[in-house]
């Protein structure tokens, strides 16, 4: 199923990929991770508002810096899958969620029933 998966991805990034290489791959990748980073919302921490988050969330699609990647790892699998976006090597079916949803339309779903008084951490909180 992985498989399958990173074939119908990789064939939906740049066409068919049966004569793609390994380097071919990470090139992809590379690609997918600077549009992710590029994304409206991104170019923050999704949890505190830290300028160039390079952690991601695989199954929240979304990005953080490495104090909340901490949190979040503490949340455990189940909750919260972190990787680095420069130290892993990222798949692109890792990364598609990331493309689809985003710093922004996250928060925008989660918070949208937050009384508006709620307050978010910020870079130096305690936590």
């Amino acid at each position: 199923l992985q498989n399958s998966k990173e074939e119908a991805l990789n064939a939906a990034f740049r066409g068919d990929q049966s004569q793609f290489k390994d380097s071919s791959l990470e090139e992809l990748a590379r690609a997918v991770i600077t549009e992710v980073r590029h994304m409206p919302g991104n170019e923050v921490c999704c949890d505190c508002g830290a300028p160039d988050p390079t952690w991601l969330s695989t199954n929240l699609g979304i990005l953080t810096c490495i104090e909340c990647s901490g949190i979040h790892r503490e949340l455990g699998v189940h909750y919260s899958r972190i990787q680095s976006l420069t130290l892993d090597m990222l798949s692109t079916s890792e990364l598609l969620l990331a493309v689809s949803i985003g710093n922004t339309r996250f928060n925008d779903i989660m918070e949208a029933g937050l009384p508006s008084d709620s307050t978010k951490p910020v870079p130096n909180s305690d936590m």
